[in-house]
C-alpha cells in the first residue's frame, strides 16, 4: 500500500486532479514529548518522506497539505521562548516534519510571505481571547514540489473563519496557482 503505518489518530488521503497528487495529512499532536504517542508522532512523519519517495519524482506535481502539529520556526508561535520544548514546538518534532518536506517540497506560505509576523491558523480555545491577543500557532501548511511551487501565485492565511460563531480552533490555509 506504501502508506506510512496508521493508527486511530493519524489521516491521509490523496487524489489526483488534472495532472495535481494532493496529499493531505492530519500528523497527531502527539500529547506530551514523553508520551508513546510523541514517537509515534515523529516515525508517522518520517514515514511520509518514505511514502514520498516512493510514490513520486521530485518533478512531479504534489501538493502536501494539512494540520501537522508541528510549529516550524520561532515566529510560527506567539511565545517562542516560553513554548520551546512542547508537543508541537519541539526540536525532534521539527526535525521530523523537516526531514519529510526536505523529500522536495517548498512551504508555500513562507515562499510568499517571509518573516510575516502573527501568520498563524490555530489558536487554542483554552486561552481567553487567544485570536485577539495574537496568541497563536502555525500548524497547518500548504507544501508543494518545486515544480508546482513556481506555478503558485498566492498563498495566505485566511482568519476570517476563525472569527465566526462556534468556529474550529484552526483556520484555513488557501494557496493560488496559475497552471
Amino acid at each position: 500500500m506504501g502508506v506510512p503505518q496508521l493508527d486511530e489518530e493519524a489521516r491521509i488521503i490523496r487524489a489526483d486532479v488534472d495532472g495535481v497528487t494532493v496529499v493531505n495529512t492530519y500528523v497527531p499532536q502527539g500529547v506530551s514529548p514523553d508520551s508513546p504517542r510523541f514517537v509515534y508522532k515523529l516515525e508517522w512523519l518520517r514515514a511520509l518522506r518514505d511514502y514520498f519517495s516512493r510514490r513520486f519524482t521530485v518533478d512531479a506535481h504534489v501538493l502536501w497539505m494539512g494540520d501537522m502539529n508541528v510549529a516550524c520556526e520561532p515566529i510560527d508561535v506567539y511565545d517562542p521562548e516560553g513554548l520551546w520544548g512542547s508537543v508541537c514546538y519541539h526540536p525532534d518534532a521539527i526535525e521530523a516534519l523537516q526531514y519529510a518536506a526536505n523529500w522536495g517540497f517548498v512551504d508555500l506560505f513562507r515562499h510568499h510571505h517571509p518573516g510575516e509576523p502573527y501568520a498563524y491558523t490555530f489558536w487554542d480555545y483554552r486561552i481567553p481571547n487567544a485570536l485577539k491577543r495574537k496568541m497563536g500557532w502555525r500548524l497547518d501548511y500548504i507544501w508543494a514540489s518545486v515544480p508546482l511551487a513556481e506555478r503558485c501565485t498566492d498563498c495566505f492565511i485566511d482568519v476570517e473563519p476563525r472569527r465566526a460563531d462556534r468556529p474550529s480552533d484552526h483556520t484555513f490555509v488557501v494557496t493560488d496557482f496559475a497552471l
